[in-house]
């Protein structure tokens, strides 16, 4: 009796494989396809629009642009005054001059956007590499690690012109020795 119900069972844990392999494939499958549409152009594009009318809609834009707006009025004051006392008000050249001045808030705008372009794509790829991180259940390096590691190699040059001086003994420091198993 115990021979017949072997081949049951060996059929039904093999079934269980079968089953359990095609979900694990499903799962995988499904997991590409949420990592493709994450790191897809379009997502990036959106992530990056989405934090760029963020920062627009901040205190900090606003005063930036009120800067660069003061900054060229300034300017329009001072070309106007110092053209005023050299006699030259009402000349071609305080005609043309004095608009562009006035009017050169207008590039300060575009470099603040810009800056706050860059800055918000920056925040967009972070953001979709933090949920791509979730979704695979790894996680990358935090934001301090990400940044003392910049700092770190900012610094490897200067560490190694200082390492590769000779010390008051007169003998050239080897390099070589701070990676040597003994």
């Amino acid at each position: 009796m115990a021979f017949p119900l072997l081949p049951v069972v060996m059929g039904g844990s093999a079934l269980l494989n079968f089953l359990g392999g095609k979900s694990q494939a499903g799962q995988q499958s499904r997991l590409r396809e949420q990592l493709m549409q994450l790191f897809s152009t379009q997502n990036l594009g959106n992530e990056t629009n989405n934090m760029f009318d963020l920062f627009r809609s901040s205190p900090m834009y606003t005063g930036l642009r009120g800067r660069a707006m003061e900054s060229s009025s300034r300017l329009g004051g001072q070309l106007q005054t110092s053209y005023a006392r050299a006699g030259l008000g009402r000349s071609g050249m305080a005609a043309t001059a004095l608009p562009i001045a006035r009017a050169s808030h207008i590039g300060s705008f575009q470099n603040i956007d810009m800056e706050l372009f860059i800055k918000a794509l920056e925040q967009a790829r972070a953001s979709i590499g933090a949920r791509a991180g979730a979704l695979t259940g790894t996680s990358g390096p935090s934001a301090m690690a990400l940044g003392a590691g910049g700092t770190l190699q900012s610094l490897m040059p200067i560490l190694l012109q200082l390492l590769s001086k000779r010390d008051g003994g007169g003998e050239k420091f080897d390099i070589s020795s701070l990676f040597a198993g003994g």
